[in-house]
């Protein structure tokens, strides 16, 4: 990829992938990932989540400090590294070395997954009562 993407609503990260993708690696061997280039690598975990939950990851700690920039994108979504409530479907790593080349393999850990929270629900805010 020349650059970050979001798919946004309605689209696909696949569908996007398809129409901006200059060549495919495959990992399954490990490949060379280049200083400054974007990669947009299929996560092999998914989501199914409930109504009521969206989810947020981070990436690991080791990554930044080895240098390299990484978020999770979800088909439809606006924000890199939120998945909406109710969302069910693949998720992606967009993976981008900034200082020298690392090499990467099918089931490397660069993120520590999707953590779930409970959408606030507007109505039931807790407001303070003037004492």
């Amino acid at each position: 990829m020349r650059a970050s993407f979001l798919p946004g609503p309605g689209a696909t990260v696949a569908e996007r992938i398809d129409e901006l993708k200059l060549h495919e690696i495959d990992l399954s061997d490990g490949a060379v990932l280049e200083t400054n280039c974007v990669y947009i690598v299929p996560l092999l975990e998914s989501l199914a989540l409930p109504p009521q939950i969206v989810a947020a990851a981070n990436p690991k700690s080791s990554t930044g400090r080895l240098d390299v920039f990484t978020r999770v994108i979800a088909d439809g979504t606006r924000r890199f590294d939120m998945i909406g409530a109710g969302y069910h479907g693949p998720l992606y790593a967009e993976i981008s070395p900034k200082t020298f080349p690392v090499l990467l393999r099918e089931g490397s850990r660069l993120s520590p997954g999707a953590l779930p929270h409970r959408r606030r629900h507007p109505q039931r805010r807790r407001t303070r009562r003037a004492a």
